[in-house]
């Protein structure tokens, strides 16, 4: 017997229990026919219940509008409540996410996670955190004044890689380390890092945020400030791709019909790995769920451009998927409405108990899992 066979005869002893999940979310405060909450306990079950908390990056970052977008969209939807929150950088995000109490997502650049384990800044960090699903890309803005005409001009001078532990800080590490380049650095907030250029203290300043950024629209040109180009190196390739700024995304700062190379790191919407059972995993589901079923609403043109270049199915090297976001594909791979709770855990269980290696090749799972779902499609 094939183990494919064997395969399908012992998954029908489990795989007909499975069960799918469907949540019928409540808006956080009554609509104007329905009844409002009779006491104050009932009050905070209603808001606390369906709120979620998002924390972005800070103030001027294309992320906090994209969270914005999340609230609008949701709070329409009368599902979840979802609270965008003002943080302080990537690498405080994701200690947020971890401890900040009533955080349950954050949204961060996806190289902090390497730099976390590398610096062996947070204990078991693979085990605890989770992404929901890559949002957008954030390109470098590598600004300058008079003088600088390449990033290799940067060497032995004075370059802000903007406030430690913030996402620029982390990039701008990653690429001169890469490069061979060592500037004089500093820690300075964008605006005065620019002011600085202007005053020839300093000679440039990393910048990563999704263009067309309104921080960078209104940085106003003269005295030589300009882009300079950042070249993408194969050392770069497991965490950066390739990018460039045009004029049409900066037209202050880059002349018509030009553009400047750069580099993009992706965007993440992480979350903590909570247990399947704990009400904050339940919560998160639902967030999910309403994501996911509901993209097509953040392309509309009112939403900020960037949801264009958001793909449900991306993976992220390195990052780890959150349980229901997978279930929710895999549930789109089976063509049927909703998730299948728990199908991807119980295939691990199945193989585990039907004697499976544990070192079974990635590959030949994988393709035992599709074969799975094709099984399951076909007697839904």
């Amino acid at each position: 017997m094939t183990c494919f066979s064997i395969f399908l005869r012992n998954s029908i002893q489990w795989a007909t229990t499975v069960t799918v999940i469907l949540f019928l979310g409540s808006p956080a405060i009554a609509a104007e026919d329905d009844a409002y909450p009779q006491s104050d306990m009932e009050w905070r079950e209603t808001v606390n219940g369906g709120t979620v908390r998002i924390i972005t990056k800070g103030l001027g970052c294309t992320c906090t509008a994209i969270a914005s977008d999340m609230a609008r969209v949701m709070n329409e939807l009368g599902v979840l409540r979802v609270l965008p929150i003002i943080g302080h950088g990537s690498l405080q995000g994701i200690a947020d996410v971890i401890y900040l109490r009533g955080i349950d997502l954050s949204i961060l650049q996806s190289d902090v996670l390497a730099y976390v384990k590398r610096n062996n800044i947070h204990r078991n960090i693979d085990d605890r955190v989770r992404y929901v699903t890559k949002l957008y890309n954030s390109e470098l803005h590598l600004i300058a004044g008079p003088g600088v005409d390449t990033i290799k001009d940067l060497h032995g001078r004075i370059v802000s890689y903007d406030v430690k532990g913030r996402g620029s800080f982390i990039t701008a590490q990653n690429v001169f380390d890469s490069l061979g380049i060592v500037p004089l650095k500093v820690n300075l907030e964008r605006d005065v890092a620019i002011e600085k250029i202007r005053a020839g203290e300093i000679a440039a300043a990393f910048v990563v945020t999704g263009k067309p950024a309104d921080s960078m629209l209104d940085v106003r040109p003269g005295q030589g400030l300009h882009f300079v180009p950042v070249p993408f190196v194969s050392s770069l390739a497991d965490t950066y791709l390739p990018s460039s700024l045009s004029h049409d995304d900066y037209p202050n700062l880059i002349a018509e019909g030009e553009s400047v190379e750069t580099i993009a790191v992706g965007e993440v919407l992480a979350v903590y790995n909570w247990e399947p059972d704990h009400e904050r995993y339940k919560k998160l589901e639902r967030f999910v769920h309403t994501l996911f079923d509901n993209i097509e609403m953040f392309h509309e043109p009112i939403r900020h451009r960037k949801w264009k270049d958001v793909v449900l199915t991306a993976d992220l090297p390195g990052w780890q998927r959150f349980q229901p976001a997978q279930e929710w594909l895999d549930a789109k791979a089976l063509g049927i409405a909703r998730p299948v709770s728990n199908l991807r855990s119980q295939f691990e269980s199945f193989l585990a108990e039907s004697g499976y290696p544990s070192d079974i090749d990635a590959a030949a799972k994988e393709e035992l899992f599709k074969a799975f779902l094709e099984w399951f499609k076909a007697r839904q």
